[in-house]
């Protein structure tokens, strides 16, 4: 994807990614949006009701039950 002037794009590290891609809340461009409207911390914040309600990873199987969760909304200006 190429940024232009005025675009914004989403860094999210794998732990934040789980939303996508382990949870399957989300779609890229949905979470993408959801940062955009909500924020960060509202995603953070599901993520971790998630993984708090899967402790022993068994309905979402994955090797740690919970990660570094981080994500940088940037605007080219």
């Amino acid at each position: 994807m190429q940024l232009v002037q005025g675009g914004t794009a989403l860094l999210a590290t794998d732990g934040l990614f789980r939303l996508v891609d382990v949870f399957a809340r989300y779609s890229e461009q949905k979470m993408f949006q959801l940062a955009l409207s909500s924020g960060l911390g509202a995603l953070i914040e599901e993520l971790r009701r998630l993984e708090a309600a899967d402790r022993d990873n068994i309905r979402y199987p994955r090797a740690k039950t919970c990660d570094d969760a981080t994500g940088l909304l940037l605007r080219l200006t």
